[in-house]
């Protein structure tokens, strides 16, 4: 069960002039399931995150202000849920087989 939401959020470091493509950022679950709000640069599909805002090179201090001026709701929260039960090693295994055409 997540945290109630407080107004914190969690820098997610990234080169900001280099944009990784396939990555994974372990920590953002960790950070979402404290319930904090992240501010990151743009990496691998943590666009599609609930909770999650993003900024370029020159956008940092609007992310911030962003991240500490949204209010989740219920929906967001769901989200989240959602999303972090899929980030188990299990449910990523199982996954990878899948698309392996492997069935278990």
């Amino acid at each position: 069960m997540l945290r109630k939401p407080r107004p914190e959020i969690q820098p997610l470091q990234s080169t900001v002039f280099q944009r990784p493509v396939s990555v994974d950022p372990i920590k953002i679950y960790e950070y979402l399931a404290l319930g904090l709000k992240v501010v990151s640069t743009p990496m691998g599909a943590i666009h599609e995150y609930p909770l999650t805002f993003l900024f370029d090179e020159f956008g940092l201090t609007q992310a911030i202000e962003r991240a500490l001026a949204y209010k989740p709701t219920q929906l967001d929260w769901r989200k989240t849920d959602d999303l972090l039960s899929q980030a188990t090693w299990r449910a990523r295994l199982i996954s990878m087989l899948e698309r392996s055409g492997v069935t278990m």
